[in-house]
């Protein structure tokens, strides 16, 4: 402005004052509206989320998440085997180690590193047991001979029980693609609240979180008679190489326990019997393969006899136990975890009373399976 001239005021000067308020005012309102609209949807999210778990008919890993963080000095992972393997709650009574079974049915090769991850979100394990069964047993490789329901039953054993993250959107993806799915197929594995609108509600499951007084051990009822004829099983010394994506997901189970810190690892194999020949040579390719790279191999195979494991007693089936060899199972792994390993007694630990109280609980559960169980051996011995 010239010196000496004043500013020009009058109704244009109002107008323009009056419309760039208004105009500060709708934007306003317009963001608070955004905000608004956004704070909705990722409430609506939320609340999806949380009734997805509400909902889940599969609540496996739901168990785990149920444990106090930083409350494991081991962790045992695995699948079916594996949780009808080991009793931890049986180990934390006779030395007082706190441990627990993170497993699923039917897990795949490729899940295990995603278990291991969740593992490693809440708890801080001195000691990791990784039952290499799924590899033993092909799971991958089996696909073609599942039946038309299996596919998708075999997914949700892998994916459905897992909370919500980047890391279970990794996982679906990464299942979806070996598995030849197009984008549809993945997006109903990613939004699965269609998939559990018709289940009942279990408030027990809020989080996804679950009391287990059972720290992850199922017991599978043993149905009579006895579960195989061991003559009638495989064996071989040959090692039997794994071939495509088994071979790159074992490799990968390699570099992701590499990358462990302040955490021993050990690989395993359950005392089952093997229905074939290749079954056989695979535990003996994953536990050379293991060993080559510096890793402890506990094969339980070549100690069934010397702790009397029983095919009419102590099996449900050649792959898994009832609770009579559960038992002999977990007396297996916890004289190996005690001789090799220095592990804490936390019984007398006053920030491990809940497990305390807990065992309490595990002793009345683990009463009532042994008594059906011995039930059963009794009829099939008579």
């Amino acid at each position: 402005m010239a010196p000496g001239t004043a500013e020009k005021t009058g109704p244009d000067t109002g107008k323009r004052a009056l419309h760039n308020s208004r105009g500060r005012a709708v934007r306003r309102i317009r963001i608070r509206y955004a905000l608004n609209a956004l704070l909705a949807v990722l409430a609506a999210g939320a609340l999806a989320v949380q009734l997805t778990y509400l909902c889940r008919g599969y609540n496996r890993m739901a168990r785990f998440y149920g444990l106090r963080d930083h409350c494991l000095d081991a962790a045992v992972i695995g699948t079916s085997t594996t949780f009808t393997s080991y009793m931890p709650m049986e180990v934390y009574g006779k030395y007082g180690i706190a441990s627990a079974v993170i497993a699923t049915n039917m897990q795949f090769e490729g899940t295990l590193p995603f278990t291991i991850r969740e593992v490693e979100k809440t708890q801080s394990p001195a000691l990791l047991l990784i039952d290499l069964t799924p590899f033993i047993r092909h799971h991958y490789a089996g696909r073609p001979d599942w039946e038309a329901g299996d596919v998708n039953l075999f997914i949700r054993y892998n994916v459905d029980s897992m909370k919500i993250s980047r890391d279970r959107a990794e996982l679906v993806h990464e299942i979806c693609r070996d598995f030849g799915m197009g984008f549809q197929e993945e997006i109903y594995y990613h939004l699965d609240v269609s998939r559990y609108h018709l289940n009942p509600v279990n408030f027990a499951q809020m989080r996804n979180e679950m009391h287990d007084a059972n720290r992850g051990f199922q017991h599978l009822q043993k149905e009579g008679g006895e579960a195989f004829c061991a003559g009638d099983m495989a064996d071989t010394d040959v090692a039997l190489p794994l071939e495509g994506i088994e071979e790159r997901n074992l490799e990968r189970l390699f570099e992701t326990v590499g990358s462990l810190r302040d955490c021993a690892v050990v690989f395993f194999c359950p005392p089952v019997y093997f229905e074939t020949e290749e079954e056989a040579g695979t535990k003996n390719y994953v536990k050379a393969e293991a060993e080559k790279r510096g890793y402890p191999f506990w094969d339980l195979t070549e100690e069934r006899e010397a702790y009397g494991l029983n095919p009419g007693t102590d099996y449900r089936d050649a792959l898994h136990f009832d609770s009579l060899g559960s038992l002999k199972v977990t007396e297996m792994l916890s004289d190996r975890i005690t001789a090799s390993f220095s592990l804490p007694d936390r019984r007398q630990d006053p920030a491990w009373q809940d497990w305390s109280a807990d065992f309490a609980e595990w002793e009345d559960l683990r009463g009532g399976y042994l008594s059906v169980d011995r039930a059963a051996a009794g009829a099939a011995g008579a």
